[in-house]
């Protein structure tokens, strides 16, 4: 949906995936052309899913890249810019960005049948790129 993408791109965005697997994870590599320009998404899932890196290109600084989150999941602010995510579980996720400011705002959920309200992470991005990485607590 709108609300979650990085660069607007119209019905026809040039698009192409990648994939690698091996025994300490998984890599996607992404990249989508739109009217904005070209964006450039590495992902990065260990084995086990405990931690997710990714590694964002643009093509200015002060792009604005969102995470929406699930319904009920709550967001605490950390020091050094982190973002502590707690599920309705009690399971925790760190989330943290280098070159960029992080911040949760209100959001919306639309996985499901209806769009839920709910949080969602914000990362603007100091140069052309940014690292971040979920992991959980």
């Amino acid at each position: 949906p709108a609300a979650a993408a990085t660069l607007g791109a119209d019905g026809d965005a040039d698009a192409a995936a990648t994939r690698e697997a091996g025994d300490e994870g998984a890599v996607l590599a992404l990249r989508r052309r739109g009217e904005a320009g070209v964006h450039h998404r590495r992902l990065f899932l260990a084995a086990g899913g405990l931690s997710l890196i990714g590694e964002d290109e643009a093509p200015r600084p002060g792009a604005t890249y969102r995470f929406p989150l699930p319904p009920g999941a709550e967001t605490r602010a950390q020091e050094g810019g982190r973002v502590l995510i707690v599920q309705p579980s009690g399971r925790t996720w760190r989330f943290e960005a280098a070159n960029a400011e992080v911040s949760a705002e209100e959001g919306v959920y639309a996985g499901g049948d209806v769009p839920v309200p709910t949080r969602q992470l914000v990362v603007v991005a100091h140069r052309e790129g940014v690292r971040w990485a979920l992991r959980r607590g």
